[in-house]
């Protein structure tokens, strides 16, 4: 009997060491994007990840297929999100649209905090394929709905801007994404609506 609970308690604390599959991939996509940030996308490798969370590395593939297919997983919820407000942008209109655009813009890059920081401080990851085409897709839509669709130079100038007003205050160290939520919004709508006299009128 006592040899029966024994083998019992061992079978019991092995099972208890065992993570879900969806915890592992959950752990595999925080180590990743701890160490994207810190390294590199370019610079950080599966085997580097693998031995962080303690899994082979056909784990990490089991999972995700490939270094690039992991960093898409990680990108999958901003750009899931950054098109759900784009398509409800697309429905509306009127003065209040590249302010509403300024505010959903903040919402979701703050939603999704450290994985906007690796997109803007990592070129590897900008110039990807696949995640850095759909978020530079997704950027030029915004600057669209800020342009209210003109093409003239000062308004393209301006919807720059108010996104880079932004963007550059995301990247503080100390950023607290509801105290700094009005000031920035407010930067972002002055650079927006911000007129300067023609050189020489």
């Amino acid at each position: 009997m006592a040899e029966r609970n024994r083998a019992s308690a061992a079978v019991g604390r092995r099972a208890s060491s065992e993570r879900p599959a969806p915890d592992r991939r959950a752990e595999l996509e925080r180590v990743a994007l701890r160490l994207f940030l810190h390294r590199g996308f370019a610079a950080t490798s599966v085997r580097e990840i693998t031995a962080e969370v303690g899994v082979t590395v056909p784990t990490l593939y089991y999972h995700f297929g490939s270094k690039d297919r992991l960093l898409a997983a990680l990108v999958e919820g901003l750009v899931t999100d950054g098109e759900a407000v784009i398509d409800d942008l697309a429905t509306r209109s009127g003065p209040r649209l590249p302010s509403r655009a300024l505010a959903s813009y903040y919402d979701v890059m703050t939603r999704h905090l450290d994985v906007f920081r690796l997109v803007m401080t990592d070129p590897s990851v900008r110039s990807h394929d696949d995640a850095g085409r759909r978020l530079a897709e997704q950027g030029t839509r915004f600057l669209g709905f800020l342009t209210n669709g003109s093409r003239r130079r000062q308004d393209i100038v301006r919807a720059n801007a108010a996104l880079g007003a932004i963007r550059r205050p995301l990247r503080l160290p100390d950023f607290d994404r509801d105290a700094d939520r009005a000031q920035i919004l407010a930067s972002a709508r002055a650079a927006l609506s911000a007129r300067v006299r023609p050189v020489g009128a």
